[in-house]
């Protein structure tokens, strides 16, 4: 998946779209490490995705950047989180993450 039209201008829009398949949507469709998706199951609850983090969810566990926009409350961090987490636990094992938020207006929202 390349973006063919990168946006030459910061607030112009990609024009990459990812079609996912409603049962393509499962904890174990996405190559995500298992003691990720066990725990994700156990001990929150979750059996599969929404289908905006299904779609943004691929290009982020191939380690791509991505601007993700969906409303508050949709699952943008847990994307985020996903991404950071099984790379650290896989390919860059013994590396650090940071994961930096704007707190002030997520509290605001």
């Amino acid at each position: 998946m390349e973006l063919d039209h990168y946006p030459r201008h910061p607030l112009e829009r990609p024009t990459l779209s990812i079609v996912v398949a409603e049962s393509g949507n499962g904890l174990d469709s996405f190559g995500i490490d298992s003691r990720i998706t066990k725990f994700l199951k156990n001990n929150w609850g979750i059996d599969s995705f929404f289908p905006p983090q299904a779609e943004a969810l691929t290009p982020v566990l191939e380690g791509k950047n991505l601007m993700l926009t969906i409303p508050t409350a949709s699952g943008k961090s847990l994307v985020a989180y996903l991404g950071m987490i099984n790379r650290l636990i896989g390919d860059m094992k013994g590396m650090r993450g940071a994961y930096i938020v704007p707190l002030k207006a997520l509290a605001n929202e």
